[in-house]
């Protein structure tokens, strides 16, 4: 949600604009960390349907925040000033959103904002691992390089959610496909051809009779289905808004076949990934795994790591935490165990990551290969299904009356 405001700075100046929360409290947190004493603080009220339309196709794509660190460490490493160089990056920017907000972040750093608390304001845009790696990059003097590290990591993500939905198309366009012209044969050409094995008075097989009923219910109740569907969809959706099912569906995403060996994969090459870039840049060990946490979005890892950083914190060690979770490979707590006693925890975690982004890869390309022949066996075995159900009454009944 957006929210206008009025506040006055600390010289005593008025100043008006936007600021973006999920709530009334979190924008007032966000003026008030921005040293800014509020006025008045009122919702932006909603547009019509067509600026509703335009916000969504204007969000900011990963490749755009990509392009956005990247930019960013190269002007900085080039001692541009931060306010300068965000200034140029806006110029350059032509989502209008995305430009907006990097203006605003400008003009809030040249108020004295730190660079990552103006970042703060834009929670939809810049997650809390990206806010977190520029605070570290601050504190350290090393900005440019943790906004380098985080374009990387964050191609990374971007390549293998692609290669993930690119192997998906596939499947999911068959299945609806099939699903559709299923549906049209059972309302609209199958009806006909039932109708005359009925008249026949003969006894069918049980598919046909299964078919009939199909076609039956299809023809007089399709409207009854729709609102199943769209029940069953609502209740998923709004289950996922909730902890408890939140944390069962991401359960669920582990434990499916092949998928969700697939889902533990990638969710560990980006573990040890985000591990490994956080470490390079000199972070302590229980620093990083917080902000590892914020970049897990499946709610077992995201416990795994919030788990293994009260572990580090009451004494042992990362190898001795990770252990006691089937979700991470044991490689890669040996692996840990031997990057902590030589210390190069970030070469071996960095050496982790690409072994199993590679996995990831061949997994899906496998996946892609195995589903095609899967996909048409599943469509020969349907079709012969429906002929037979539909073919073998009418040959009996024709059978049968030539016999007469």
């Amino acid at each position: 949600m957006t929210y206008i405001y009025t506040a006055k700075t600390i010289d005593g100046k008025l100043q008006k604009g936007t600021v973006s929360a999920s709530s009334k409290e979190e924008a007032a947190s966000a003026l008030s960390a921005k040293r800014l004493s509020i006025i008045s603080l009122e919702e932006k009220a909603k547009g019509s349907a067509m600026e509703l339309d335009l916000a969504f196709l204007s969000r900011v794509k990963a490749k755009e925040v990509v392009f956005f660190s990247r930019q960013l460490a190269t002007m900085i490493s080039a001692s541009m000033p931060l306010a300068q160089s965000l200034r140029l990056l806006a110029g350059q920017t032509k989502n209008k959103k995305f430009q907006a907000a990097i203006a605003d972040i400008a003009s809030q750093v040249e108020e004295g904002t730190p660079f990552s608390e103006s970042l703060a304001s834009y929670p939809k845009i810049f997650s809390g691992y990206f806010i977190g790696m520029v605070k570290t990059g601050e504190s350290s003097g090393n900005l440019d390089n943790s906004l380098n590290y985080l374009a990387k990591q964050m191609e990374v993500d971007h390549e293998l959610k692609g290669k993930i939905i690119g192997a998906m198309i596939y499947p999911i366009a068959m299945t609806v496909m099939m699903i559709s012209i299923g549906v049209l044969m059972m309302v609209k050409v199958l009806p006909p051809l039932l109708g005359i094995i009925k008249e026949s008075g003969q006894e069918v097989p049980i598919s046909t009779k299964i078919l009939i009923s199909t076609s039956n219910f299809l023809v007089g109740y399709w409207w009854l289905l729709i609102i199943l569907v769209v029940i069953i969809t609502g209740a998923i959706i709004y289950a996922q808004k909730t902890p408890k099912g939140r944390y069962y569906w991401h359960w669920l995403q582990l434990r499916i076949p092949v998928m969700g060996g697939l889902a533990r994969k990638m969710y560990v090459t980006r573990l040890s990934s985000s591990l490994a870039t956080l470490l390079a840049g000199d972070l302590p060990i229980l620093t990083a795994l917080k902000l590892v946490e914020k970049v897990m979005s499946n709610q077992i890892f995201e416990n795994i790591v919030r788990t293994a950083a009260k572990d580090v914190e009451e004494g042992e060690t990362v190898a001795d935490s990770f252990p006691k979770y089937n979700e991470i490979p044991i490689v890669m707590s040996q692996m840990i165990r031997v990057g902590e006693s030589t210390g190069k925890t970030d070469e071996i975690l960095l050496g982790l990551s690409k072994f199993y982004r590679k996995e990831v890869v061949s997994a899906i390309e496998n996946l892609t290969k195995a589903l095609e022949p899967i996909m048409l066996v599943f469509m020969g075995v349907g079709a012969g299904i429906l002929v037979s159900a539909v073919l073998l009454p009418i040959y009996q009944a024709s059978t049968g009356a030539s016999n007469f």
